[in-house]
C-alpha cells in the first residue's frame, strides 16, 4: 500500500488535527524550556529580571506561523 500524499491525508489543509498536535507540543517543550532558563537564572543571579507576563510565552497564538514544512 503507497502512503497517501500530504493533501490527501489533509484534505488539502483543512484536517490539520495532527500537525496542530505537533506545533503545541513544540509550543509546550518551548515554555518549559523558557520557564526553566529563567527560574535557573533568578536562582543564579541578583541581577536576574522577571519579564512582563505579556513578553512570556503561554499559547501557541505568541507565535507567528509563516509556513509548514513536512518532512515525511
Amino acid at each position: 500500500m503507497e502512503p497517501r500524499t500530504f493533501g490527501e491525508q489533509t484534505r488539502n489543509g483543512t484536517q490539520m488535527d495532527f500537525y496542530d498536535d505537533l506545533l503545541n507540543k513544540a509550543v509546550k517543550s518551548i515554555e518549559e524550556r523558557f520557564r526553566r532558563r529563567l527560574a535557573g537564572g533568578l536562582l543564579t543571579s541578583r541581577a536576574a529580571v522577571l519579564p512582563a507576563q505579556s513578553q512570556q510565552v503561554t499559547d501557541k497564538t505568541d507565535f507567528e506561523l509563516i509556513t509548514w514544512l513536512v518532512i515525511r
